[in-house]
């Protein structure tokens, strides 16, 4: 249990939330998108484990008697790179993501199609992590999904660091 408490202790865990816009596999038109992370790095080090999670349920126009609904899940987990510690912490994450897409057409009420996907590929994301205040971070990052049509999302979003020296 010591043992634990001084691992947890000794580590630098970043959580954090943003938006942004990008698009998916399957659209190429500019949707917005919700992101939620955290990144952890074992005792202050330079170099970590992160998981990201992407939703977005973007929204088309089409006439009655038509309904179409689509959901799109990211999930994206790797290795973190980060190239400096305190205030300015530019980094790059490449790793595994898990895309899942879910689309829903109805006519009249009925369903025409009501389909799930989904794939995995590599990934890359980079950005800058800046502190904004205490242990507050402002951090913008672009990130690219491979594929044949690769998926690319940029989003800002704002993450507090738990753990480690201020």
């Amino acid at each position: 249990m010591l043992t634990m408490m001084m691992f947890l202790f000794l580590q630098e865990l970043f959580v954090g939330v943003g938006a942004g816009g990008g698009t998916s596999f399957t659209d190429t038109s500019i949707h917005p998108h919700v992101v939620a992370g955290a990144t952890v790095y074992p005792t202050s080090g330079k170099v970590g484990a992160f998981y990201r999670f992407s939703w977005s349920n973007p929204s088309f126009s089409i006439k009655q008697p038509f309904s179409f609904h689509k959901g799109e899940k990211l999930h994206v987990t790797g290795i973190s790179v980060r190239f400096a510690k305190g205030g300015i912490q530019p980094f790059l994450e490449p790793g595994v993501a898990w895309y899942l897409e879910h689309v829903n057409i109805k006519l009249f009420g009925n369903d025409i199609l009501d389909e799930e996907q989904g794939r995995f590929a590599g990934a890359m994301r980079g950005g800058i992590a800046m502190r904004v205040w205490n242990r507050l971070y402002f951090t913008p990052s672009a990130s690219l999904v491979g594929g044949r049509r690769p998926l690319w999302q940029a989003d800002a979003g704002f993450s507090w660091k738990f753990g480690g020296g201020r």
